[in-house]
């Protein structure tokens, strides 16, 4: 295959999705190899995937990390209520502990999961106007099937009026 085809090759399959890989890469853009290789260290390129993976373990250490502060929490508050006193300072640098891994968990989230979130927000909120409106539905069932006539209220079909 002459070097036009693979290149060709190489950037329909970065556009198409393919891993992203220096290899892919220079045979994109028509270099060596060895020379992205450098040029990518001597920028400090990060790869997408490992920024991704960058976050993903970052989560994984915080949520470790507050595991581990809510077990002193624990143990601090049973400590205390064996001693009959608690210890206020430890307490709250603790809790200030807690509330600063959870503020870096909220900054650190990535796109993707921010998604998620908010398509299960939207999804809790949906089903909630859904029951919401079926109970609506219900109401104004059992309320016609009563013939109850509501006082001042305009009895006339939509969109008849008087002329």
């Amino acid at each position: 295959m002459a070097v036009g085809e693979r290149r060709a090759v190489a950037l329909r399959a970065l556009f198409e999705g393919a891993p992203v890989e220096l290899e892919l890469l220079a045979l994109a853009a028509g270099l060596r190899l060895s020379t992205l290789q450098k040029m990518a260290r001597r920028e400090g390129w990060v790869s997408g995937e490992m920024g991704a993976k960058g976050a993903v373990t970052l989560q994984s250490r915080l949520r470790q990390l507050s595991v581990s502060v809510v077990g002193q929490l624990e143990e601090a508050s049973m400590a205390s209520q064996a001693e009959g006193r608690y210890d206020k300072a430890r307490l709250e640098a603790l809790g200030l502990m807690l509330r600063s891994i959870e503020k870096l968990g909220e900054l650190t989230q990535t796109p993707e999961h921010a998604a998620d979130e908010q398509m299960k927000s939207d999804a809790e909120m949906a089903a909630a106007i859904g029951t919401i409106n079926q109970r609506i539905i219900e109401l104004a069932r059992e309320f016609a099937a009563t013939g109850a006539i509501v006082p001042g209220a305009d009895t006339a079909p939509a969109g008849a009026g008087s002329t």
